[in-house]
C-alpha cells in the first residue's frame, strides 16, 4: 500500500510539472554565445608523423622494443688440417680488411690472431694493427692456456668479418707470444665458438654477438666436418666441410 501511494505521488508530481498550466507567462532568458573559427594547426601531416616517430623511438630507447631487421644466413668453407687434428676457417679483420686463417675451437671462446711472434708464427699471416684505421688498442693484457700450448698478447677492437657477416667493434687479442707447436702454417690464430662465460678476454664471442643482434634467420650455427683419419692417400690439408651461420643445413 505504501509502495502504491509513493508511485501515485511521483506520477502526480511529474504530470503537474509537465502538463499543469502556469498562472503567469514564463519568461525565458536568452544569451548569445559567439562562435569563433579556430586557426588551422601549424603542423602539417608530415611533421606530425615525424614527431610521432620520434616519440616512439624515445619510448623504445627507454623501455626496449623490437625493430625490423633484415636476417640472413651465411657459410664459411673450412679446411681439415693434419688428418682431422684441427679445422680452420677464414675471417677478415680491420679497415682495409685483411684475411687470416683461424682454428675453429668449440672448447674455448676467445678470438686471437698473431701479431709479431717471431719464429713461432712461421710463414703464417700476421696482424699489423697500425695498418687498420679502425683498430683500437684496449691496453689490456691477454693470456690463455690450452692443452697444446699458450698464447699471450693484448686486447683490441676492430671490424671482424666472416661468412658475409660483420661486427664493428669486435674484441679480440693480438698475440705476440705463442708456444712453438700451437700453430701450424697457414694458421694465424684461433676463433672460439663456445659461450662468453669461457672467454679469458671477457669479450663477447663473434658468433654470439651475431646471434644476439638478430641478423641471422635462426640464432644458431652448425658445423659439417669431413674425416680423413683412415684415408691412406689424404694430404696434410684437405677440404674440411662447412661452418653454417644462422641455419642448420639439411643432410641428404
Amino acid at each position: 500500500m505504501i509502495l502504491t501511494l509513493s508511485l501515485l505521488s511521483l506520477f502526480a508530481l511529474s504530470t503537474t510539472g509537465t502538463f499543469g498550466a502556469p498562472t503567469e507567462a514564463a519568461t525565458v532568458a536568452r544569451q548569445s554565445i559567439p562562435l569563433l573559427r579556430r586557426n588551422p594547426s601549424p603542423y602539417d601531416i608530415g611533421r606530425l608523423g615525424a614527431l610521432a616517430k620520434n616519440q616512439r623511438d624515445n619510448v623504445i630507447l627507454k623501455y626496449g622494443g623490437q625493430t625490423k631487421q633484415r636476417r640472413s644466413t651465411g657459410y664459411n668453407s673450412i679446411v681439415d688440417q693434419q688428418y682431422d687434428s684441427s679445422y680452420y676457417g677464414t675471417l677478415a679483420i680491420g679497415t682495409p680488411a685483411e684475411s687470416f686463417d683461424v682454428i675453429l675451437d668449440t672448447g674455448s671462446s676467445d678470438l686471437w690472431v698473431t701479431g709479431s711472434c717471431g719464429t713461432a708464427c712461421g710463414t703464417s699471416a700476421t696482424l699489423n694493427p697500425s695498418s687498420s684505421s679502425t683498430f683500437q688498442n684496449l691496453s689490456t693484457p691477454f693470456s690463455i692456456k690450452y692443452g697444446s700450448g699458450n698464447a699471450e698478447g693484448y686486447l683490441g677492437q676492430d671490424v671482424v668479418q666472416m661468412a658475409g657477416f660483420s661486427v664493428s667493434n669486435q674484441g679480440f687479442a693480438v698475440v705476440d707470444s705463442v708456444s712453438e707447436d700451437l700453430l701450424t702454417s697457414p694458421v694465424s690464430g684461433l676463433l672460439g665458438l663456445a659461450w662468453s662465460s669461457l672467454a679469458k678476454s671477457q669479450q663477447t664471442p663473434f658468433w654470439q654477438t651475431l646471434a644476439a643482434t638478430n641478423v641471422w634467420d635462426s640464432p644458431l650455427f652448425a658445423v659439417q666436418l669431413t674425416r680423413y683419419t683412415n684415408a691412406s692417400n689424404a694430404e696434410m690439408l684437405e677440404p674440411g666441410g662447412v661452418l653454417n651461420m644462422g641455419t642448420c643445413p639439411s643432410v641428404a
